[in-house]
């Protein structure tokens, strides 16, 4: 069996119980929790992940649930308590959460109204993809989830023009940037970048020794979306490293992380953190999408997401 087998084969053992950690932490994504939107859209991304990409939850899909305690949770409030709670969470996760609704065929008043108004809001026709990163982001979100017009993908190499000392001396808000610059810049790795030979090995060789320090700090999110970028550029062996190192953190239990010293120390500062809100989802909700995509490159989260749902058995 080929490494490329086996890193599939644990990919898919590992989105399996992924999957039934979600069912057991199904109350994260519930209408009456205590936790912040934005968790609860993760949940039903993660859900939606494991189904799109691994063929789980065929019979009773947990991203349909997901959805339905959303509606519940936005549409029996006032629009502007909903457009407030929508508002705590990046345009990612909403937009996500719209597509995925529409894909389950289960409408959610609030949602689509903000959805709309964000997309109505937006000038047009785009022009200009480079004029601000987080307007091109939007735009090409709101274009992903078939609302607006694809704006024109940037050249990296007008983007980044930082030395490789500059690079591997950045800090964590500027790697963050950079790498978020590639991964938009394939359309979240819809479309082939645009970018220099000499450009994309610099960004392969700087992209391979942050993943190698975050690896080494245990940011395990963090792993996971330089090594989406990494994806994004084409680089093999690397990624293929990331993912033994992520599936290698994969809990017994189902959610990624070894975080026992951290959450002994959060729980001690403050008393009713809760551990699988907080640190377990996101970091599994990463992870998912980072191996979920590197390993099998005909899937792409968001491109799912505007693809009609996969039939069952």
């Amino acid at each position: 069996m080929t490494v490329a087998n086996l890193l599939q084969d644990g990919t898919f053992a590992a989105a399996r119980r992924s999957y039934g950690w979600l069912r057991d932490h199904a109350a994260l994504a519930g209408a009456a929790s205590p936790h912040g939107l934005s968790r609860a859209i993760e949940w039903m991304i993660a859900a939606w992940i494991c189904e799109q990409a691994f063929d789980l939850g065929a019979d009773a899909p947990l991203s349909r649930e997901g959805v339905r305690q959303l509606v519940l949770r936005l549409d029996t409030h006032e629009r502007s308590q909903a457009f407030g709670e929508l508002f705590t969470c990046d345009a990612l996760r909403v937009t996500l959460a719209h597509t995925i609704a529409a894909r389950h065929g289960v409408a959610c008043e609030s949602l689509t109204a903000f959805v709309g108004g964000l997309a109505a809001s937006l000038p047009q026709p785009v022009e200009d993809a480079t004029g601000g990163d987080d307007l091109f982001e939007t735009r090409l979100l709101i274009a992903l989830a078939g609302l607006g017009q694809m704006p024109r993908l940037p050249c990296l190499d007008k983007l980044i023009d930082a030395t490789t000392l500059d690079l591997l001396q950045a800090d964590e808000l500027t790697i963050q940037r950079i790498a978020g610059q590639v991964i938009a810049a394939s359309a979240y790795s819809t479309c082939e970048l645009m970018v220099s030979t000499p450009l994309r090995q610099r960004l392969i060789e700087v992209l391979s020794v942050w993943l190698l320090d975050f690896a080494r700090g245990y940011r395990l999110d963090n792993v996971a979306f330089v090594m989406r970028s990494l994806g994004c550029l084409g680089e093999s062996s690397a990624v293929r490293d990331a993912m033994r190192f992520l599936l290698a953190q994969h809990h017994p239990s189902g959610h990624f992380g070894f975080f026992g010293p951290e959450a002994a120390r959060a729980k001690r500062l403050s008393p009713t953190w809760d551990e699988a809100a907080s640190l377990q989802l996101p970091v599994t909700f990463a992870c998912l999408w980072a191996l979920s995509e590197c390993s099998d490159r005909s899937f792409q989260l968001l491109g799912a997401a505007a693809l009609p749902l996969r039939p069952g058995p």
